[in-house]
């Protein structure tokens, strides 16, 4: 994976565990991976594989493109998605 697309992914998922309060621990569980590779991901000590990062983001419910993208295009996204949680409920 290219070291922009990591980057952006990494801030992402980060981002949207900060609006959806998710920890760590939850997150890899819904994930199912071990938090602490999670962690070593999103610490950019590890490089996670194409099958993680889908697993990643079918826990966040978001595509896998979404997280690849710029973090103010995922931020963009992110808050129109949240819109439409709010306004359906």
């Amino acid at each position: 994976m290219q070291v922009k697309a990591l980057e952006n992914f990494r801030e992402n998922v980060r981002t949207a565990m900060t609006e959806l309060s998710l920890t760590q621990d939850v997150l890899a569980d819904r994930a199912r991976i071990s938090r602490p590779y999670l962690n070593r991901v999103l610490a950019g000590k590890q490089e996670p594989s194409i099958t993680v990062c889908d697993k990643i983001s079918d826990a966040l419910s978001v595509s896998f493109a979404l997280l690849l993208s710029t973090p103010q295009a995922f931020r963009r996204h992110l808050k129109k998605i949240m819109e439409n949680a709010v306004a359906v409920t």
